[in-house]
């Protein structure tokens, strides 16, 4: 987890005051590292069906990684759902952000 003074956590608070976002610090701390590869992804403008595949497996990882973790699975699908909801959002916004 980040410190309490860090640029994640400048970056958190200024994505948390422009966004309806209910995660925790450590769990936005995923996104940030999710996002290099939204943008390589999305270098040539669209995400075709292998980039796809791709990301789905990378969030199918994240909810093994949420239920390893100890959510339990219900929490642990929403958590990576709520995930994808926000890499597509990015992934749409990618010149804001």
């Amino acid at each position: 987890m980040p410190p309490e003074s860090s640029p994640i956590k400048e970056l958190y608070d200024y994505y948390t005051q422009n966004r309806v976002f209910r995660l925790s610090l450590e769990h936005f701390t995923l996104i940030v590292e999710l996002f290099p590869a939204i943008m390589i992804i999305m270098s040539d403008g669209l995400i075709d069906k292998e980039e796809k595949t791709h990301l789905d497996r990378l969030l199918h990882s994240l909810y093994n990684h949420f239920e390893q973790d100890g959510f339990p699975p219900k929490k642990a699908i929403e958590l990576s759902q709520f995930i994808a909801d926000e890499m597509d959002y990015l992934s749409k916004n990618i010149e804001q952000w």
